[in-house]
């Protein structure tokens, strides 16, 4: 059997369509040129982006099964490890198998403190040993972590962020102002961000600060005098020409939590020709950093690079290091394995497994 040309694909989320999630609606975007799809998100985003797919809001279990049945899609797909539990009960409901995408906050503890966090995750863990499961999706680094917590290799597919690489594109001239993006979030310790904007005074800083606690840094910015502009958070479309604005992103983090994944936020800006700073919280994010970008474990060595400048044989290699994360490079690796389950043809819906309950519950449909 071979499989049709245009395959039906059924995304079971979380939040969406969250504004701080753009990987989610950079994937759609491209899937949807060549597949048919449908969204079901099982509670609404906090803070909403404007453009996103058709979707329904639908926490309830049984009436997500009776929406993909009536779909008839070849595969569900879905991103974060806590919800593939949920969607490995609806695999064996509705004989559809599943694709799951990590990211960074949903696994990253599995790598930091594995004695801790794999008992928290078991439910999705155990979902990706199902026969249903097509593959699991993760960032290179966590490999290891996540073969330890007890998902098959075979299973694992290393794959970098998502961006949209072409339009983040851009080698025309950058300027002096240097910018920060990202959720308000502890782990992101903005506030060093604020002070780097007090020790170089010379050059404009801008904060693109999406909710949560974007008033808490707003009123650190106010006591302690920082010059930094905090922007409010744009829509994901206008994005790119923010980033044109600016010659550098300084992206910061707390070296306690350590929890800054590989934020989207760098290869956007190599794509798009700036000068990038990260904190070093771990020692993988070299990797991700690559030849186009500079470590630091302390805000104060910032102005010494900024005043450097930005070499042009790092530039260069940026503007090719952001490919890996480009979702047309490695869109591959979802659709070689949707295009293969569907040339192999339907499967049978399998009896259920005891479901492990959780704190999560409610919005799986199970307490």
């Amino acid at each position: 059997m071979t499989a049709p040309e245009r395959l039906r694909v059924q995304y079971v989320v979380d939040d969406f369509p969250q504004l701080s999630q753009t990987y989610l609606r950079t994937e759609l975007a491209s899937i949807r040129r060549d597949h048919d799809v449908a969204v079901i998100a099982l509670k609404p985003a906090d803070r909403a982006y404007a453009d996103a797919a058709p979707h329904v809001h639908e926490p309830d279990e049984d009436r997500i099964v009776e929406r993909v049945r009536a779909f008839r899609p070849h595969v569900l797909h879905t991103h974060f490890l806590h919800t593939a539990a949920l969607v490995e009960r609806v695999a064996r409901r509705t004989g559809v198998p599943f694709t799951v995408r990590t990211h960074s906050f949903d696994v990253l503890p599995l790598h930091l403190d594995p004695a801790g966090s794999t008992a928290r995750r078991r439910g999705g863990l155990d979902a990706t040993r199902s026969p249903f499961c097509l593959g699991v999706l993760a960032f290179p680094f966590l490999r290891p972590a996540l073969e330890r917590a007890g998902i098959p290799a075979a299973t694992l597919v290393d794959a970098w962020p998502v961006i949209d690489h072409a339009a983040f594109h851009d080698r025309g001239p950058r300027g002096r102002d240097v910018m920060n993006v990202g959720a308000c979030i502890p782990k992101k310790r903005m506030e060093d961000f604020a002070d780097l904007a007090r020790l170089v005074p010379d050059r404009t800083f801008r904060l693109y600060a999406i909710g949560y606690r974007s008033d808490e840094i707003d009123a650190y910015v106010r006591r302690t005098g920082s010059p930094v502009e905090m922007v409010d958070a744009l829509q994901p479309s206008a994005m790119p020409a923010e980033f044109r604005r600016h010659g550098w992103l300084v992206y910061t983090g707390c070296p306690v939590r350590r929890t800054v994944g590989w934020p989207l936020a760098v290869a956007e800006a190599q794509a798009a020709g700036l000068g990038v700073v990260v904190a070093r919280v771990r020692d993988d994010l070299a990797t991700y950093v690559g030849p186009a970008g500079f470590l630091y474990d302390d805000v104060r060595e910032v102005p010494a690079i900024l005043a450097r400048g930005y070499p042009e044989e790092m530039r260069l290699a940026g503007y090719e290091h952001a490919r890996r994360s480009d979702i047309e490079t490695h869109r591959h690796l979802l659709t070689d394995r949707w295009r293969a389950a569907a040339a192999a043809g339907p499967r049978a819906p399998a009896p259920p497994v005891a479901a492990r309950r959780g704190p999560l519950a409610r919005w799986f449909g199970r307490g």
